[in-house]
């Protein structure tokens, strides 16, 4: 079993891998009902980094999934199937969502969920807040 510490380690080396590369979450109008796994297994892993242009959604907690293959439906963390149905719910919202791992058990992940940043218009990152501040005014 991981320790508390050893997790939070490997969250915070993780995100310094995920800025470096670049990586951002996975966003929902990418996942297929008819190929989901092809969404799931590629998931980043961004650890404690949070990309420019998104936010983790304040009002929805990081979920755990499990990994291992062996879950199930009446444990704390989600089974394959579980969490697939949780995915086909929020592309069904139509909103626009952004799912990475930010932590890594030996049995399970944890899932954050992002949402584009309110402040950031293109959703890229790209803008800083002094931009957008320049184009408040403008307007």
């Amino acid at each position: 079993m991981l320790s508390t510490e050893t997790i939070l380690s490997m969250a915070r080396e993780a995100g310094e891998e995920a800025r470096e590369a670049g990586l951002l979450p996975s966003s929902i109008r990418d996942f297929r009902p008819s190929d989901p796994l092809a969404f799931i297994k590629p998931l980043p892993f961004l650890g404690d980094y949070i990309p420019q242009g998104w936010i983790a959604d304040p009002n929805i907690d990081p979920f755990m999934v499990d990994s291992s293959g062996f879950g199930a439906p009446d444990e704390p963390a989600d089974t394959i199937d579980q969490f697939i149905a949780r995915l086909e719910n929020y592309r069904l919202s139509g909103e626009n969502y952004g799912f990475a791992i930010c932590e890594v058990g030996q049995f399970q992940v944890v899932i954050r969920v992002y949402r584009p940043d309110p402040q950031d218009f293109t959703h890229t990152g790209k803008l800083t807040r002094g931009e957008l501040r320049a184009l408040g005014k403008r307007a």
